[in-house]
């Protein structure tokens, strides 16, 4: 683009520069206008080959346009792997959570069954507690009216000779 900028603005200023007294324009202005400009052309393409790729003044230090090319790519290289160990990263821990919330959903299942079944071993645990408590209290509730049933019949047993003594009183 440069280039091109150069050519039409030595053409421009050279035409423009001449007295254009007719419309009829001199063939020879126009060659050696043309033979101006291509001159121009050789020299800053002399002067780029002498000093190289223009370079850039970015920050404290100064690229070419190759160079920053070749900046931006490997940024955008580094940027792009560590967006895919992120990923990889994230992928993992959210297994690791699922896991790990599998392993509580586990555990508070276990939980939950190690209380039915305690319950239900208290449960029993305490039927037979009360059945056998039960089973005592009619044990001593037998042995308390058999008790009294013989507290009733005498245990003293009358002799004969009591029975005289009675008899003849």
């Amino acid at each position: 683009m440069a280039v091109n900028q150069v050519n039409t603005n030595a053409y421009a200023t050279d035409f423009a520069s001449k007295n254009t007294e007719s419309a009829k324009v001199d063939i020879s202005t126009i060659e050696e206008s043309f033979k101006k400009a291509i001159e121009r052309y050789s020299d800053f393409v002399e002067k780029r080959l002498e000093d190289g790729e223009p370079t850039y003044q970015i920050g404290a230090s100064s690229m070419t346009e190759k160079e920053w090319d070749t900046l931006i790519t490997k940024v955008d290289t580094s940027i792009n792997q560590f967006k895919e160990e992120l990923r990889a990263r994230i992928k993992v821990l959210k297994e690791r959570d699922e896991k790990k919330k599998i392993i509580q959903e586990q555990r508070a299942e276990k939980e939950l069954l190690k209380k039915d079944l305690l319950k239900e071993l208290n449960d029993a645990i305490a039927e037979d507690a009360i059945e056998k408590h039960s089973q005592r209290q009619e044990e001593e509730e037998d042995a308390f009216i058999a008790n009294q049933e013989n507290s009733i019949t005498p245990t003293t047993s009358i002799t004969e000779e009591q029975l005289r003594q009675l008899l003849a009183d």
